[in-house]
């Protein structure tokens, strides 16, 4: 309802309820002029998701002005797996598919204005839905390749411009420990309370905080936001799965329990494990803003895609311009992985997670099958793209020899857990 002009982002999947509720606000519709006050931006792992998403949409008038293609692993915040999907095949099949995208959702659109008595305006019927990329994109090259390939209208860059100052606004500590950050250091965790795999870095404020409340027999945060409070388990009122309430009750249950001595401590290590992020995430902001003065009372937490490792100092915001521009030498060593050689390895890490915590059953075969068959079709695509002429600082020679190592782990993998399977 506020009188800005802006765009809305949709992250993390469908919400049918969030969306039927945005059919009661006007500036999500067009105007008589044919303008838009509030346009949507749906992020999306793939065609399916988009059309999906987009006909839910589409059916009750609301278009989407923007498709944003991410790399469900290679990004930072919130990790989203797609079952062995990579980044490049998804993005082919933008391509190919665009236009008949716009042909399928523009006449639900219009069907919604005619039954609600509305004009759907003359100058909106040749628009069609932008479609951008984010996720791991680390050079000049990598950017060209995205926008040549693909025909994506707009490229996105997040994690470099955490070690930005003038971008974004970090304290010294979180700042200095991400250029010192390693491949070793940037993974990906089960901190989020919300119950998704989530982006970190070993050792933030956050962690050694958290670490030290559980030493002094007090885990967990007092919960001063409550934004993600979602569990029942002890109480009739939901509490997070984070907050120092919920932990010392889990904690205690646990250690009570009839578990295993092995058993108990992993299971107090997952209830350990999880991070106020609705509080710690802002807070390296606000300690470098001096909004809050007492570091004791603002632990950091910070969510960088593994492509940090590859920025390893502080830079000006022009420098980082004129990098991404191709203007000047690369700022990252050219030994950094291609993304889409980055997101293989990401991914066969991802099986050997799965394989390692399911049940050595059919059913779970079979979903092992679905994410290899992906990764086989995306691991040949890919090798396809390395044999182009590579731009400007982009390591396409990084991918046959990802594909070659890759390969070889996810058959293993795959043939340990089969042979298991009763």
């Amino acid at each position: 309802e506020s009188k800005g002009k802006a765009n809305m982002i949709f992250s993390a999947g469908i919400n049918q309820t969030l969306f039927t509720y945005m059919t009661k606000f006007k500036n999500f519709y067009r105007d008589a002029s044919g303008d838009i006050k509030k346009k949507i931006i749906v992020k999306v792992s793939d065609f399916r998701s988009a059309l999906i998403q987009g006909k839910f949409l589409a059916k009750k008038g609301i278009e989407v002005s923007e498709f944003r293609i991410e790399s469900g692993l290679n990004c930072g915040g919130h990790s989203f797996p797609a079952g062995g999907n990579l980044l490049g095949p998804a993005l082919k099949e933008f391509k190919e598919k665009r236009e008949s995208l716009k042909a399928t959702l523009t006449p639900l659109v219009k069907k919604y204005y005619e039954k609600m008595g509305m004009v759907y305006p003359e100058s909106a019927q040749d628009e069609t839905p932008k479609v951008s990329v984010q996720g791991g994109i680390g050079t000049f090259g990598e950017i060209e390749r995205l926008k040549s390939e693909y025909d994506v209208d707009y490229v996105g860059v997040g994690t470099p411009f955490l070690f930005v100052p003038e971008a974004t606004p970090i304290d010294d500590d979180t700042l200095d420990l991400l250029c010192k950050g390693g491949e070793d250091d940037y993974y990906i965790s089960d901190a989020s309370p919300v119950g998704v795999q989530f982006n970190n870095i070993k050792d933030c404020g956050s962690q050694l905080w958290s670490k030290k409340r559980i030493e002094d027999g007090k885990p967990g945060s007092p919960c001063p936001k409550g934004f993600l409070v979602n569990n029942k388990e002890f109480s009739e009122k939901p509490i997070c799965v984070a907050s120092a309430k919920y932990q010392s009750q889990k904690v205690e249950e646990i250690k009570n329990s009839d578990q295993t001595e092995d058993e108990k401590s992993a299971s107090l290590k997952k209830v350990y494990e999880k991070e106020c992020i609705c509080h710690f995430l802002g807070n390296g902001s606000l300690l470098m803003l001096g909004i809050e003065k007492n570091i004791e009372r603002a632990p950091q937490s910070i969510c960088p895609g593994p492509n940090g490792a590859w920025f390893t100092k502080q830079y000006t915001l022009q420098e980082m311009f004129d990098h991404f521009y191709g203007k000047t030498e690369s700022i990252v060593s050219e030994e950094r992985p291609h993304l889409f050689a980055k997101e293989i390895q990401m991914y066969v890490d991802y099986f050997s997670d799965q394989a390692s915590s399911l049940d050595y059953t059919a059913p779970s075969l079979k979903t092992l099958d679905k994410i290899k068959a992906n990764l086989e079709d995306g691991m040949k695509y890919c090798m396809e793209i390395s044999t182009k002429d590579a731009f400007k600082d982009e390591n396409l020679a990084s991918i046959p020899t990802t594909v070659e190592t890759q390969s070889a782990r996810l058959e293993s993998l795959y043939n340990d857990f089969k042979s298991k399977v009763q």
